[in-house]
């Protein structure tokens, strides 16, 4: 397997693997599926609230919520378990789906919205320019990749390469994860001088 083509499956892995933990963090229980319901409705544009009122806008909300998990499963589906031929259809699927969030995060934060990301389910952190950063990175890996699927054929891959793709995406996704949902407390003697 050539350079280009293990830089394209440890990204398809990557955002595979990224994508079937965020739909099933948000799956896990009711409520992470509420927070992330929740987290939906504050996003929704407030002349839309004020037009289908309170009890439809949560409606609306349940529904975009349901959406978005069902396109990040799908998603998943595509880049890790699809033939290679639907391999491309997932990465486009997949950028897709990092734009629009890259979106929504950037319009949180030009709007000084405190909202907590909910991308792994019910625990996150504040939405911050690193997320948008990170999204952003995303979204440029997974346009490369998909031109390299484009430009490079799709060969046999062996057992022992995907296998190694695999590991290398997974480290990164664990890094990844834990770097959202785990929390360091801050040693606030460590922050100070003593004079």
């Amino acid at each position: 397997m050539s350079t280009t083509a293990y830089f394209a499956t440890i990204v398809e892995f990557i955002l595979g693997l990224l994508f079937a933990v965020t739909a099933g963090g948000k799956l896990v229980s009711r409520a992470h599926r509420q927070a992330f319901t929740n987290l939906v409705a504050q996003h929704l544009p407030a002349p839309l609230i004020g037009v289908i009122g309170g009890a439809w806008a949560r409606h609306t909300a349940a529904c975009v919520a349901a959406v978005v998990v069902a396109a990040e499963a799908a998603t998943a589906i595509l880049l890790l378990i699809g033939p290679s031929a639907t391999r491309s259809w997932g990465l486009l699927a997949a950028g897709g789906l990092l734009v629009a969030f890259a979106v929504v995060v950037a319009h949180a934060l030009v709007g000084r919205q405190n909202l907590t990301c909910r991308c792994f389910g019910a625990k996150g952190r504040t939405y911050s320019w690193r997320h948008l950063l990170r999204n952003v990175v995303l979204v440029l890996a997974t346009l490369a990749a998909w031109h390299v699927r484009l430009v490079v054929p799709a060969g046999e891959v062996q057992v022992s390469e995907a296998a190694m793709c695999l590991a290398v995406a997974a480290v990164i996704v664990a890094i990844i994860i834990l770097n959202e949902t785990i929390q360091i407390p801050s040693d606030e003697r460590a922050n100070t001088r003593s004079w």
